[in-house]
């Protein structure tokens, strides 16, 4: 198994990001920092976000040979709607 770690930005409030989406570059994150913390001030609320460090950590498998899905699964999935469907 190979594994990768690399380093993105984000904002959080405390410990937990405000936004899920992590910045590959440190420019985009400040802008977003910026963005979030304007809006706080717009509705009354004290600015307290920060620009944080996220380690992303991805491993890969081995890789095995790609099938395709068997002709069997395709055709049976007709036959499961028609037997969702309200009888008249």
């Amino acid at each position: 198994m190979q594994s990768k770690t690399d380093t993105r930005y984000g904002v959080a409030r405390g410990e937990k990001l405000v936004h899920e989406e992590l910045f590959i570059d440190v420019v985009s994150a400040k802008n977003h920092l910026q963005r979030v913390s304007d809006q706080m001030e717009s509705i009354g609320l004290e600015p307290d976000v920060r620009l944080v460090e996220v380690e992303v950590k991805t491993s890969y498998g081995r890789p095995k040979a790609y099938k395709e899905p068997s002709d069997e699964v395709a055709e049976d999935a007709p036959a499961e709607e028609q037997a969702e469907a309200p009888a008249e």
